[in-house]
């Protein structure tokens, strides 16, 4: 549904490490954040995130949408639509 990432500052060194909880896990819908450090314990980046569910059942893809409606013509001569 959503991520937000906020980058802070480049990442110094070889590692970095990323620290993250769960916030909200519910039947549909979890939200998670997650603070990545570098080797000197440096905040590098704070991400949010949050998702949608769906069972392992349920196809991945997105929903078949509508066909869309037709549009309005004028009609020759008349200036009005039909």
């Amino acid at each position: 549904m959503e991520l937000k990432i906020n980058f802070i500052r480049a990442a110094l060194g070889e590692t970095i490490t990323a620290d993250a909880r769960l916030i909200h896990l519910g039947r549909r819908t979890a939200m998670g954040e997650a603070e990545i450090t570098d080797e000197r314990g440096k905040l590098v980046a704070k991400c949010l995130a949050s998702l949608m569910m769906l069972p392992a059942d349920q196809p991945s893809e997105a929903p078949e949408r509508p066909a869309p409606r037709a549009r309005a013509q004028k009609r020759p001569g008349r200036g009005r639509l039909q």
